[in-house]
């Protein structure tokens, strides 16, 4: 049988693991399972939304290839048409970082993979690798006031 708490082979991104799976690694079982909660959570309180409210336009960002993207599609059986690849350092951002925003629009960002001035893992604190470019967030607000 398959299921999130069962043995699979080969594993699924989703499964849930078991705390000695963590033995000898860098990682903290507890910690692991809260964000995940918390990222499922926000997840699928941001589909909700979507689906009740059925707004015009929406967008929704993560790093490009974060699980989230396949949850949304998999897990919740959500299909977002339009995914807008695009990397901060196109935007004159210090870093590369390739983003997605997943949208019902089609927002044509710049995605030439620009080389960024400082590597990701230089950078400390989660508000310095996420904060989004402003330039980006312009481009984006311009092309659905346009619609």
């Amino acid at each position: 049988m398959n299921s999130l708490f069962e043995s699979q082979l080969p594993l699924s991104q989703f499964t849930i693991r078991d705390y000695k799976d963590f033995k000898n690694t860098q990682y903290k079982p507890l910690k692991q399972l809260i964000t995940r909660i918390n990222g499922e959570l926000c997840i699928f309180n941001t589909i909700e939304i979507i689906k009740r409210y059925k707004p015009k336009y929406y967008v929704i960002e993560n790093p490009a290839y974060g699980r989230i993207w396949a949850y949304i599609d998999k897990i919740l059986g959500f299909k977002i048409p339009y995914e807008n690849l695009t990397f901060y350092s196109a935007y004159d951002y210090e870093i590369q970082k390739p983003t997605k925003f997943k949208s019902n629009v089609d927002l044509k960002l710049r995605n030439n993979k620009v080389t960024g001035k400082i590597h990701f893992s230089q950078l400390r604190g989660y508000n310095n690798r996420s904060n989004i470019p402003l330039e980006l967030i312009r481009e984006i607000y311009t092309k659905l006031l346009k619609q």
